[in-house]
């Protein structure tokens, strides 16, 4: 998901549609890129299913998906319906390394 991003998964739902072909992005380790499936999911008809694994972060606010019976509702809002916890990103996030100019 996160090598060839939204427009790579749309080319690719392009050339497997005409073959009757589903279509499954490949997403471990990416906590962003499962919810971008979802959309793409939502938005091409021969999408087979989303990759999930057991990410977290605390910073990032998730309303509106519920994973519930193997399916995941979506929210509607702007930016997949993701937002950043401002206090706890200021608090948690730690710089690994330093560019200096």
């Amino acid at each position: 998901m996160n090598r060839f991003g939204l427009e790579g998964i749309l080319t690719e739902e392009g050339w497997c549609e005409p073959q009757g072909l589903k279509v499954t992005p490949h997403n471990w380790g990416s906590l962003v890129g499962y919810y971008m499936q979802l959309h793409v999911g939502r938005a091409i008809t021969n999408f087979y299913r989303a990759e999930h694994n057991p990410l977290s972060n605390a910073a990032l606010i998730v309303d509106g998906y519920e994973i519930r019976d193997g399916y995941s509702s979506i929210p509607d809002a702007p930016g997949f319906g993701l937002r950043i916890d401002e206090d706890k990103f200021a608090t948690s996030v730690r710089v690994n390394f330093a560019l200096k100019v």
